[in-house]
């Protein structure tokens, strides 16, 4: 399933959203490193990517190929600005239903919009898979993030205590949000 499509952003910016390519892969990981960098509402902070271009062409292409995964990228000016996945959840039967999705966005371009046009062509992709629940994770205190799903429909359904452990020892909660397709 291949995604290509130019949208003007209410401030005038013009974006494109399209599927990840193995062309890809040095642009995407320099993004992966640098928004892992830039927030404290991810994974990782970056500092723990040691993927080389070829195994992020394989991941790439390992979810251009897939009839379940799925990969976009947005781009401005030829850089690349926010991303989005999803995959399966597993291949058995009971909760092949059920897909995981992944969002960031470049600090810089936070809260024009580009978060829910990913999250919108994602779940459309989705429904186009056969998937019928989409579920994610969002650190508790990422209020912005929240307030995203929450208007998307994302409804939360569980909370893990200390799901994340930051550097400084400090911990923060983990909230998982599910919306049924």
């Amino acid at each position: 399933m291949a995604i290509k499509s130019n949208i003007a952003l209410e401030n005038g910016e013009n974006i494109t959203v399209r599927s990840a390519t193995e062309q890809d892969a040095e642009k995407l990981l320099e993004f992966f490193c640098s928004v892992c960098s830039e927030s404290v509402f991810l994974l990782s902070d970056g500092s723990e990517t040691d993927y080389t271009v070829e195994q992020e062409k394989e991941f790439i292409t390992a979810h251009s190929e897939s009839t379940q995964n799925f990969l976009i990228l947005a781009e401005a000016n030829g850089e690349i600005i926010g991303n989005c996945t999803f995959e399966q959840v597993s291949f058995l039967k009971r909760v092949k239903h059920r897909c995981t999705l992944g969002i960031s966005v470049r600090e810089k371009y936070q809260g024009m919009g580009i978060g829910k046009i990913l999250m919108c062509f994602a779940q459309d992709a989705a429904k186009q898979k056969g998937f019928e629940q989409i579920e994610l994770e969002v650190i508790a205190n990422n209020q912005k993030a929240i307030n995203l799903y929450d208007k998307l429909g994302f409804v939360k359904c569980g909370e893990i205590t200390d799901g994340i452990k930051y550097p400084d020892g400090s911990y923060e909660n983990i909230i998982i949000m599910v919306k049924k397709l």
